[in-house]
């Protein structure tokens, strides 16, 4: 049996300290603009639960 990498777990300190700064951006600029979750997730065409997953 072959050995998985380490990446396949989670991913390097950089890009998770990158995808939760994204995540906590794009919280930051729907609250001031007043934004629902689910008016995100129509205006990029995904669901209200992967907006929140960010």
């Amino acid at each position: 049996m072959s050995r998985r990498s380490k990446i396949t777990h989670s991913p390097p300190a950089e890009v998770e300290d990158a995808l939760k700064r994204l995540g906590q951006n794009i919280r930051i600029a729907r609250l001031r603009r007043r934004l629902r979750i689910q008016d995100v997730a129509d205006r990029i065409g995904t669901s209200r639960f992967t907006v929140a997953d960010l």
